[in-house]
């Protein structure tokens, strides 16, 4: 087998079944901490939800539906993610 091959066939696989629990975990919780960059001031969901609360003080429905979206996006994602990882991971590995 050529380096590539070895590479393609042999190492990879291996290293993509150890690294992928840990990818997708990592890819979650930074989803779920963008939140925490609301408290520097920074523009996103939970931000966005804190600037319409101040206008409207419709603090429970606003703060209702960011939890939702992030719910959602969460779950949306580790479904995918697992999907992933189980056809990516069956009997047989192929990558690339």
């Amino acid at each position: 087998m050529s380096h590539l091959q070895t590479l393609r066939y042999v190492i990879l696989p291996h290293i993509f079944k150890v690294v992928m629990p840990a990818m997708t975990n990592q890819y979650i919780l930074m989803t779920l901490r963008t939140s925490m960059a609301a408290i520097f001031g920074v523009e996103e969901l939970t931000g966005r939800a804190f600037n319409i609360n101040s206008t409207t003080f419709r603090s429970i429905e606003i703060f209702l539906l960011t939890d939702g979206i992030y719910v959602f996006v969460t779950l949306a994602a580790t479904s995918l993610l697992a999907l992933v990882g189980r056809y990516a991971f069956r009997a047989r590995v192929r990558i690339l």
